[in-house]
């Protein structure tokens, strides 16, 4: 009988402190265990440590061992030896230990392996993009639920990464959120979005992203010292400026520069890695100052721009954006100096081409290298009528243009401001022999391109409103697909599609005479001279019958 009470104190124990399960007594045979709301990208495991039956009091005799609900108790598949009773040693030994010793005793340490034998009874992984629930059917019984973290990586020292769980009955549990988490997300304010995974700039354009970390109270109560550091990698079209704040929930205003280190080196491929560390948390905000529930939240925001190394989608509709992702690394073992580190999250960030191609009267389509007309001047506007001010590079041996919607002196030094000379204008970019352009570096939005130099026997063309949109469509494994759309219209005619599903432009030049316009100066010439002439022959009708009338 004191051995069925130790038992009965050691479960009930294990079942308050390390998990937070609700059972219903069932019929005999197998149970479903419901994991709702597992932790994104997390992999559970589930371990038997003992089985037994249903326990009932009524039918139970005077000397049944028992384990709160249970009767019969033996080992299970993933402790001691499986299928034998459980002899009181066994339990005297258990209960001696309580119920964290035991736990840290079955999932063990780096340094220690623990006393779990054989592969776990269920695996569970959960996708970065969350999972509802996860479920099973088991038989009754204790089982150990083990959080190994991101990518298997089990937080060492951290006992709340286990549940013990009694199934005498169907059993849903709601794993607790026990370490930090990590969020990242980058500034669209051109489509009102605020901050989000997607965003499209200008290169040049200042704008930001946001990390922000949520550690646990429950979790940061055990420490004395915390560690939090923020490692985030840009790719190397993002040219990072400067830390914006720093800030920490509970903490009014944004933090000292004093109170954070940040570094930032750019690497032999031109990516540019952050680090932002926080030595010890508590020195910030005071472990008497923890709230009794809830989490501490940590927001890195900093600044930074596209370069002219920015990858953009371009005008055949080719998908390509710039990448940047992050992780955060915090302490997690109270009794060391040990970290964890989180999943990396990612944002995209994206930039478009505007695709330009000149022909003489008409594109062949059976042959696009056809009717190619060189010698057209282009300048490019804003939906105002303002024009853009454009930049270029050589690139092997032809020049590349660029848009720079920036600051000028973060402006690289090999992007030149196209200046008037050489026969074109300031912000005007002239075809080649190959009829071609392409402005690199553009925002979604409205745009007019002027023709500002008509190559001579041709018709000046009108200006052409341009419109490039762009919906992003997040896929169930964490890909991006680009719906993008382009329209240009000419005149009063109606939208035209691009051919590709890009921002690619075909500009048709008519040769010989222009008529005037209707309105112009030309078309009034025309009608005063019709006019005389009408009135005049009517004059010489009029004198050759006064003539006649005579004769």
């Amino acid at each position: 009988m004191k051995t069925c009470k130790k038992f009965f104190s050691l479960a009930l124990v294990l079942l308050l402190c390390l998990a937070m399960a609700v059972p219903a007594l069932a019929a005999e045979g197998d149970k479903t265990l419901t994991m709702k709301n597992p932790t994104p990208g997390h992999t559970y495991k589930v371990y038997q440590i003992f089985t037994g039956d249903v326990y009932d009091s009524k039918t139970a005799g005077e000397n049944e061992k028992t384990i709160f609900g249970l009767a019969n108790v033996k080992y299970g598949g993933n402790y001691g030896t499986k299928g034998e009773t459980v002899s009181e040693d066994d339990l005297e030994d258990i209960t001696s230990k309580g119920a964290e010793a035991f736990a840290k005793e079955l999932v063990g340490t780096n340094e220690q392996p623990g006393s779990l034998t054989g592969d776990a009874l269920l695996t569970w992984t959960t996708p970065k993009e969350g999972a509802t629930s996860h479920t099973a059917e088991v038989t009754p019984g204790y089982y150990l639920i083990v959080d190994e973290g991101y990518n298997g990586e089990a937080p060492a020292g951290d006992t709340n990464s286990a549940y013990m769980v009694e199934i005498v009955g169907d059993v849903e549990i709601t794993p607790k959120t026990t370490v930090p988490t990590i969020d990242k997300k980058v500034e669209n304010d051109e489509a009102n979005t605020g901050f989000g995974t997607t965003a499209d700039h200008d290169i040049g354009e200042p704008f930001q992203f946001k990390l922000t970390a949520n550690v646990p109270v429950e979790y940061l109560a055990k420490y004395d010292t915390y560690k939090l550091v923020f490692h985030d990698t840009m790719s190397a079209g993002i040219t990072f400026e400067d830390i914006a704040s720093v800030t920490v929930s509970g903490v009014e205003g944004a933090l000292a520069a004093n109170q954070y280190t940040a570094v930032d080196v750019v690497g032999e491929t031109g990516e540019t890695t952050l680090t932002v560390t926080i030595e010890d948390l508590f020195q910030i905000i005071g472990k008497p100052a923890l709230p009794d529930e809830g989490s501490v939240e940590v927001v890195v925001t900093y600044n930074v721009h596209l370069n002219e190394n920015a990858k953009v989608t371009d005008g055949d509709g080719t998908i390509e954006f710039e990448k940047n992702k992050a992780y955060l690394e915090y302490s997690n073992d109270p009794n060391s100096d040990g970290t964890g580190k989180t999943t990396e999250k990612e944002t995209e960030v994206y930039s478009f081409q505007l695709d330009i191609t000149k022909y003489a009267n008409e594109a062949d389509p059976n042959n696009p290298n056809a009717n190619l007309l060189a010698g057209a001047g282009f300048t490019l506007c804003d939906s105002t009528g303002k024009e853009i001010s454009l930049y270029y590079k050589e690139v092997n041996g032809a020049k590349s243009y660029y848009v720079w919607n920036g600051n000028p002196d973060k402006k690289p030094g090999d992007l030149l401001p196209v200046e008037a000379g050489e026969g074109n204008k300031k912000n005007e970019i002239i075809t080649g022999d190959d009829g071609h352009l392409e402005i690199n570096g553009l925002d979604v939005g409205t745009y007019i391109l002027k023709e500002t130099t008509t190559p001579t026997g041709y018709n000046k063309i009108d200006d052409i409103k341009i419109v490039i949109t762009a919906e992003y469509q997040k896929g169930t494994d964490g890909s991006t697909t680009l719906k993008l759309d382009h329209t240009k219209q000419i005149g009063e005619q109606e939208p035209v599609k691009s051919e590709k599903g890009g921002t690619q432009i075909k500009v048709i030049n008519k040769s010989g005479t222009l008529l005037p316009s209707t309105g112009g100066m030309g078309t009034t010439l025309l009608y005063v001279v019709g006019g005389l002439l009408v009135v005049g022959a009517a004059v010489i009708l009029v004198v050759r019958k006064s003539v006649r009338r005579k004769s």
